[in-house]
């Protein structure tokens, strides 16, 4: 049997993890899709991210960013991170990652706050908006919350709960 705990304490999760697959069947046909999977992982998140930026930072965007301008970016995410990883190790990048992560919750803070007002100003500012009105007289006297009451419709007739 495997000590995950143990592996985890002498070297790292990342190894706890592929000791953990070492234990499978056909353990090389499931790393190799593991990597596989990871690196397509990669590959896509780097890719949409360079696109996202690219857009933001064209002057005119037509239809697509250029392709240029997305390698620029993508080549300028990657840089960062190798760059970390060179100089300090994992520890670096760790740290890295949460002091830049901070600031980018404030601002996603106020994104949130930003598009709660953007939605009530779009909501009320619409042509054929109506405020809402609740009026308590026209609720039933004997309404399904208390004693008396029940869930049944009124008969139109006679005003009193059908029995169906």
């Amino acid at each position: 049997t495997l000590d995950v705990i143990q592996v985890m304490n002498d070297q790292s999760a990342n190894a706890a993890f592929y000791a953990v697959l070492s234990q499978l069947p056909l353990s090389w046909l499931v790393t190799l899709a593991v990597v596989i999977l990871l690196s397509i992982f990669t590959a896509t998140t780097f890719d949409s991210i360079a696109y996202i930026l690219s857009s933001a930072a064209e002057k005119k965007l037509d239809k697509e960013p250029s392709r240029w301008h997305r390698l620029f970016w993508a080549f300028t995410l990657s840089l960062l991170p190798m760059s970390l990883l060179f100089l300090g190790g994992l520890q670096t990048l760790q740290t890295a990652s949460i002091v830049s992560g901070v600031p980018l919750l404030l601002i996603s803070m106020l994104l949130m706050v930003s598009m709660v007002r953007a939605a009530h100003y779009d909501l009320r500012f619409q042509p054929d908006y109506d405020e809402p009105e609740i009026n308590i007289e026209e609720f039933p006297e004997n309404d399904p919350w208390t004693e008396k009451g029940t869930w049944e419709l009124p008969d139109e007739q006679s005003g009193e709960p059908s029995k169906s």
